[in-house]
């Protein structure tokens, strides 16, 4: 296990992610030639080993049956601690105000309203959206954040060029956008420096649009965040994708593709 937590480690350390899921982790360590992948289920031999506890510092924040998180060794213990000690919301409609006591801070974020029609099967979530987004009102308008891209390259249509081409692309596919957090703390654009979330309602959200099937997250961030609020529907399958922030520098635009591929199976 040495090599992996190795390798690992230091993938955390140059990426300055926090974490990273099982499939991502598998797929790198593939292409480094320590731990071979799975075809039809990717990142299941690397969760076979974090299940007979050869990771001893990974967790799965939302539980038993849970998404895992592999942090860095080193910060395992504490993160893990964080997350279990953070209880879900309840099923209600009162929403948690914060899993932290505020801070007076200069640099509160607020999402936008969701982009999804009535009827669609497909959430994606992110945290909050970045400071190119906030600025120009428009979800992953960074330049360089690979997600239009993706969408595009996944369902085989052309790059969409403005925002309503972009919509409607999501339309064509039932596929809806919205944020885990209705507002935080975070300066700069990283999700690593996110503080003092709270989140959207996303339990009343799937419950008004109940032909979801699928929820996928953009990135481990927006997963450990659900999971510090929300317990998973049984009837849904959530899947986490790599980033598509250009911070994701550890993945090719195919290998991200083909991860991203599981939303419309």
């Amino acid at each position: 296990m040495s090599a992996i937590t190795k390798f690992i480690d230091d993938y955390l350390t140059k990426s300055g992610k926090i974490g990273i899921d099982p499939v991502e982790a598998n797929a790198l360590l593939e292409k480094a030639g320590i731990l071979r992948d799975s075809k039809d289920r990717p990142g299941k031999p690397l969760r076979d080993l974090l299940r007979k506890g050869q990771l001893p510092h990974a967790f799965q924040a939302g539980g038993k049956g849970s998404s895992w998180t592999i942090p860095h060794s080193s910060k395992g213990k504490s993160l893990a601690s964080n997350y279990s000690s953070t209880k879900p919301a309840p099923k209600t409609q009162t929403l948690p105000k914060s899993v932290v006591k505020p801070t007076i801070s200069n640099h509160s974020k607020k999402s936008f309203a969701p982009l999804a029609t009535d009827d669609i099967e497909i959430l994606i979530l992110g945290t909050i959206p970045g400071d190119k987004s906030l600025e120009l009102g428009k979800y992953y308008a960074h330049p360089r954040n690979r997600f239009w891209k993706i969408i595009a390259e996944i369902t085989n249509e052309q790059i969409p060029t403005t925002y309503t081409d972009k919509q409607k692309l999501l339309g064509r596919h039932k596929i809806g956008l919205w944020d885990v957090a209705e507002g935080a703390n975070r300066k700069g654009s990283l999700d690593t420096d996110i503080l003092d979330a709270t989140p959207n309602d996303l339990d009343g959200f799937v419950r008004t649009h109940d032909k979801i099937k699928v929820i996928g997250f953009n990135g481990i961030k927006a997963q450990n965040l659900f999971a510090m609020f929300f317990q998973r529907n049984p009837k849904i399958t959530y899947f986490v994708l790599p980033s598509t922030s250009p911070a994701n520098t550890g993945m090719t635009f195919d290998e991200i593709c083909n991860q991203w591929r599981h939303i419309l199976k």
